[in-house]
């Protein structure tokens, strides 16, 4: 890559290589030339953080963490399953006591997190989405409290497109009217409002940005499983080479993660091949550079 690129730094959330072993996932991020790991913060996960400092040094790889939703947020079949697999916490919050005992790397904490001032560490960093009441089906921070916090105490951020559009929009979850609508319609008006959320919201927020996770909306795949994934060029209802080149015009730099679900990795085993296909597509948006395979 050419040493212009380097402004940004590609991680692999470990979430798309569920099931693999610790030393495998690392290889595979390594092998694929992501520079880093990020790893999801599954309750049974927390033993296994000296195992991951170790392999992922061995790989020469840089970690980063991420905080687990709750079942109560999301009681969908999947959900319930790694609940009782003691994977997931059974109610909101509780996945940021796990995220305490992590010290060094940086610890991506959902929104609505910012006003629980005792317990913020200087390594979290704030995703731009905001957990449900489960009771409300409400988000639990409204965007526009989170924007001025965000800006008036300068904190450091995940700016995630999919997420920060449902967030930006109001929409709930899956089955929800103007999430059906404006998400999973491939429409003018819901492809326009998505880009004016994630427009607006990066003019914002850019100078609070530490991360970038790319994600999209992929109406041809249901609303089950075509959220928060990142998909081939032109499959999307983001335009996220439209994204990569507004980002590169504001000059910032960090860390990149594409996100996509084991489910479209997996295809009879993970590879280095598909996982380096995902980083190379991601490499495309960001640095607009079309050469690259």
């Amino acid at each position: 890559m050419a040493e212009t690129d380097r402004r940004f730094e590609y991680f692999m959330p470990d979430i798309s290589m569920m099931g693999a072993p610790i030393m495998r996932k690392c290889e595979l991020a390594r092998d694929a030339g992501f520079d880093g790991i990020e790893v999801f913060l599954w309750q049974n996960e927390l033993t296994s953080v000296p195992e991951w400092r170790a392999k992922a040094g061995l790989a020469g790889l840089k970690l980063h963490f991420h905080e687990a939703w709750s079942y109560d947020e999301s009681p969908k079949i999947s959900n319930w399953v790694f609940h009782h697999l003691g994977m997931l916490p059974q109610v909101p919050g509780e996945g940021l006591d796990w995220c305490q005992v992590i010290e060094e790397e940086p610890v991506v904490v959902y929104a609505h997190h910012m006003r629980d001032w005792q317990r913020l560490r200087d390594n979290f960093r704030f995703q731009t989405f905001s957990l449900l009441n489960p009771v409300t089906r409400e988000f639990v921070m409204h965007v526009s409290d989170f924007l001025d916090l965000a800006v008036r105490l300068e904190l450091p951020l995940v700016f995630d497109t999919q997420h920060y559009a449902t967030w930006c929009l109001g929409v709930g979850m899956v089955g929800d009217t103007q999430f059906r609508r404006f998400c999973f319609q491939k429409t003018r008006e819901g492809e326009s409002r998505l880009w004016d959320c994630i427009r607006r919201g990066w003019e914002q927020l850019r100078p609070y940005v530490r991360e970038i996770h790319l994600n999209n909306y992929v109406p041809a795949l249901g609303e089950l499983f075509g959220a928060n994934i990142f998909p081939d060029p032109g499959k999307g209802m983001l335009d996220l080479a439209r994204f990569g080149q507004m980002v590169r015009e504001s000059s910032w730099s960090g860390t990149v993660i594409p996100e996509v679900s084991p489910v479209h990795m997996w295809r009879g085993g993970y590879s280095v091949k598909r996982f380096q296909q995902l980083r190379l597509l991601a490499e495309r948006y960001m640095t607009g550079n079309q050469s690259l395979p």
